[in-house]
């Protein structure tokens, strides 16, 4: 089906809408990785009585702001909802969302929104990662729209610090001298990216009754 993208809302998707019926405007479809105003061939990969949410297949008519993402994961990973266009104007789309949500949620006339940029790479002072070991070391992101990992190599939008305690880490991991228990990893630089506080997550320890679930095991320091 051909959809046409109205505009982007909180989290990343674009809002389009399914053919008007004898019951008034189209259902609300939500896909991600898309941009205001593209048409686009679209796939439904869910519906429910008030929405529905599809995948863009290829995209028809592109935006003039679509440019081809930095990240090489970008589209596959989760972490990231718009390096599809300029970092410019992916200010101006959280802006926007901004002030809809105050119309919308607050019902107040927003005033002018002006944002304090960080750089548009490298700026992240704090990563979580999950940790896989088998069938070989890695770690990774949720993929997008789903539960399973995606192994990365480097976070471009991370500090150089942390990419660098990345790297360090999966060589360790790949030589068996990181903890295989281990579920996550977080990363966290300091305000000029010198100094790294490291936090492990380990399998929380099963008592009689005890419900499953996650504990922090050790906060380390990694300068």
């Amino acid at each position: 089906m051909e959809l046409t993208v109205e505009k982007l809302v909180y989290g990343g998707e674009g809002l389009a809408r399914l053919p008007a019926d004898e019951r008034g405007r189209g259902q609300a479809v939500f896909l991600p990785l898309v941009l205001a105003g593209e048409r686009v061939e679209a796939t439904l990969t869910e519906q429910k009585p008030g929405f529905a949410r599809a995948r863009a297949e290829r995209i028809l008519e592109p935006s003039p702001e679509r440019i081809g993402p930095r990240c090489p994961y970008f589209g596959a990973c989760g972490g990231c909802h718009y390096q599809h266009t300029s970092y410019e104007q992916q200010l101006e789309i959280k802006a926007e969302i901004l002030r809809e949500t105050l119309r919308r949620i607050a019902k107040v006339e927003p005033p002018e929104v002006q944002a304090h940029a960080s750089p548009p790479w490298g700026y992240r002072n704090r990563t979580r990662l999950g940790v896989l070991s088998r069938p070989e070391f890695a770690f990774g992101y949720r993929r997008l729209g789903a539960r399973e990992l995606l192994p990365v190599e480097e976070c471009p939008i991370s500090s150089p610090g942390i990419n660098r305690a990345m790297a360090a880490l999966a060589e360790m991991g790949r030589a068996g001298e990181f903890p295989r228990e281990a579920a996550e990893v977080e990363f966290f630089a300091n305000a000029d990216d010198t100094q790294l506080l490291l936090e492990l997550t380990l399998p929380e320890r099963r008592r009689p009754g005890a419900r499953p679930g996650f504990g922090t095991d050790a906060a380390l320091p990694f300068g």
